[in-house]
């Protein structure tokens, strides 16, 4: 789970003892200090547009992100789909 700006600004000259505490690599902690230009609407958008055929580097063209950055988000890596759970019930009907 990404930790908050504010957790990370004391390892904002040493990335790689951040990246050790948290587990990740350096550029991802790079990545979470410089923040995103996406969100879960535009990933969503992203999705339905590759979908449709747009290519991941008209994408990250577009969106101003990197073609790894746009991978991520087609491949479900980042922005996850929340999944809605279904309820279920049963009903025992002896007839």
């Amino acid at each position: 789970m990404k930790p908050s700006k504010e957790s990370l600004l004391p390892y904002i000259h040493n990335r790689k003892e951040a990246a050790e505490n948290f587990g990740v690599s350096d550029k991802t902690i790079l990545r979470w200090l410089k923040g995103s230009k996406l969100d879960s609407a535009k990933a969503c958008d992203i999705r339905k547009k590759h979908h449709k055929g747009v290519s991941i580097k008209k994408l990250a063209e577009e969106y101003k992100v990197t073609f790894s950055t746009i991978s991520r988000v087609v491949s479900h890596i980042t922005y996850k789909e929340s999944v809605d759970k279904a309820k279920v019930s049963v009903v025992y009907n002896p007839h």
